[in-house]
């Protein structure tokens, strides 16, 4: 069906835009309403360090402008 390269480097891409989604929220709902969350801490440490290693992984060792 699809190469294997394929899979991973979508499940990369989604990993990272899912993060980032997690972490905009976050900064956002601190925003508006004045105070920061320390109840999903965890979420938030994990999901910053998910969107650093697959932004890693998508830039410079998949590189998606070989791959198509």
């Amino acid at each position: 069906m699809f190469p294997g390269m394929f899979w991973v480097k979508y499940l990369f891409r989604i990993c990272h835009i899912g993060s980032l989604v997690v972490l905009c929220q976050a900064i956002i709902n601190a925003k508006m309403t004045g105070e920061v969350a320390t109840t999903h801490k965890f979420l938030y440490a994990t999901a910053g360090i998910l969107v650093v290693i697959s932004g890693i992984v998508n830039t410079y060792i998949l590189k998606p402008k070989e791959m198509g």
